[in-house]
């Protein structure tokens, strides 16, 4: 047995999982122009997990954003088949550089140096700046602008874009009620026992 050849085979390495230490909220901007808010259960450099309160359509592919300890995650992501009924993967269709870098650094480490914050910060102001006397004072701000992007990232923390129903409260009063239901049963039950 010791003179067969010896094949090593190549299988590819996958990307760093991370699972966030604390609740990782996330924003996706659905194609028809709604948000909706999720949880980050899990990302890496090619996707991630998230949880939500209904799973998007298998294939739609929303503008996703999530904070890392490194900065937020702006990208469009591919939503795969679900594999529960609140958790959903994700694939990442369109990411920039720095949002890949990012996501690189939380996921490994700093393995090569990312652009500085300094030049992309003073490249940024030099842009807003060019296209501020191009713009006419009228222009409404685009949801794809980052200020507008992190408003809604906001207002979906506080919840103020996301109406709740009254179907968590009615479901817990019931609990309540055929737990309460239950007791009373159960004691009267030992009681005509004895």
């Amino acid at each position: 047995m010791s003179n067969l050849p010896h094949k090593q085979s190549r299988v590819p390495s996958r990307p760093a999982r991370v699972r966030p230490a604390e609740y990782t909220p996330a924003v996706l901007r659905i194609e028809d122009g709604s948000c909706t808010q999720a949880t980050l259960q899990l990302f890496s450099l090619t996707g991630g997990l998230l949880s939500l309160a209904k799973p998007l359509d298998n294939g739609s592919r929303p503008r996703l954003m999530f904070l890392t300890k490194t900065g937020p995650v702006l990208g469009v992501a591919e939503m795969l088949r679900p594999v529960s009924w609140t958790e959903q993967p994700f694939r990442f269709v369109g990411l920039n550089e720095d949002d890949q870098c990012r996501l690189r650094v939380a996921t490994q480490g700093p393995i090569e140096p990312c652009p500085t914050e300094a030049a992309s910060a003073a490249a940024a102001s030099a842009t807003i700046a060019q296209k501020e006397e191009t713009v006419a004072p009228n222009d409404v701000p685009t949801l794809d602008s980052g200020e507008l992007w992190i408003q809604k990232y906001r207002a979906a923390l506080d919840g103020e874009d996301e109406p709740r129903g009254h179907w968590p409260r009615i479901f817990a009063a019931l609990t309540a009620a055929s737990l309460a239901a239950a007791v009373l049963i159960y004691v009267m039950q030992t009681h005509f026992v004895r």
